[in-house]
């Protein structure tokens, strides 16, 4: 069964994928899964701790980067037998790897990224060439370096938002049960009873307040990520 857009926007989403490019980026899988011609998303800028080259100024995902004649000149470690790894943890349960990669033009340069860990022969590049593969392998390694640093950042901001939006759903539930107890005291003559069902609402008035406030916390401390509660 084939997924939906909005499927696929949200399992993009929940691995860390910003909301600014998550949509195009869904639209592409889904439309271009059985395509015959390349596809390129539109351009976007890297605009936090940018430690990338300065002559780079955006990116663009590609799908079926082949079938736009450019020629896979290899992984960034590969190229470079200096570097000792195989790519960047990008999600805090390192499922997934961003790994460097380098694109050879039909003109002879190359153009630098990291390869889609996902998706075969689909990768984010920049928006920059050079004529030396090695400076292009050091340049995807950084890339690959930066956006997965970023995504990893990103899942652990999500899923502490998620958890946090569930603590506040479980202790609504208790309050909606404490008011459920609250209305039986017009009828109730125990004193005991009575005393037992405020205390519990109390209770449970106060942990409801508490899990909003760690909620909002959470909320502000991702801010930059652009994550809303309505989310979950």
């Amino acid at each position: 069964m084939h997924q939906t857009i909005p499927q696929r926007y949200i399992e993009l989403r929940k691995r860390g994928v910003p909301a600014r490019y998550a949509l195009n980026r869904a639209r592409s899988l889904i439309t271009s899964v059985y395509a015959t011609e390349p596809f390129i998303g539109a351009p976007f800028p890297f605009d936090r701790n940018n430690r990338i080259e300065p002559d780079i100024c955006g990116f663009r995902w590609v799908e079926h980067v082949s079938l736009l004649g450019w020629r896979c000149a290899g992984y960034a470690d590969d190229i470079r037998s200096s570097m000792r790894h195989r790519g960047w943890f990008a999600d805090a349960h390192q499922d997934e790897v961003y790994r460097g990669i380098v694109y050879r033009l039909p003109g002879g340069r190359f153009v630098p990224g990291y390869a889609d860990p996902v998706n075969s022969d689909c990768a984010l590049l920049a928006n920059a060439t050079t004529q030396d593969i090695d400076d292009a392998a050091r340049i995807a390694d950084q890339i690959a370096e930066t956006f997965a640093e970023r995504d990893r950042n990103y899942s652990e901001a999500w899923h502490a938002v998620s958890d946090a939006v569930a603590s506040r759903r479980s202790a609504r539930a208790i309050v909606s049960d404490a008011l459920a107890n609250l209305r039986e005291l017009e009828t109730c003559d125990s004193p005991r009873i009575r005393a037992a069902i405020l205390i519990a609402f109390h209770h449970a008035w106060t942990a409801y307040r508490s899990a909003n406030s760690a909620l909002q916390d959470v909320l502000s401390q991702s801010a930059e990520f652009d994550i809303s509660a309505t989310e979950f």
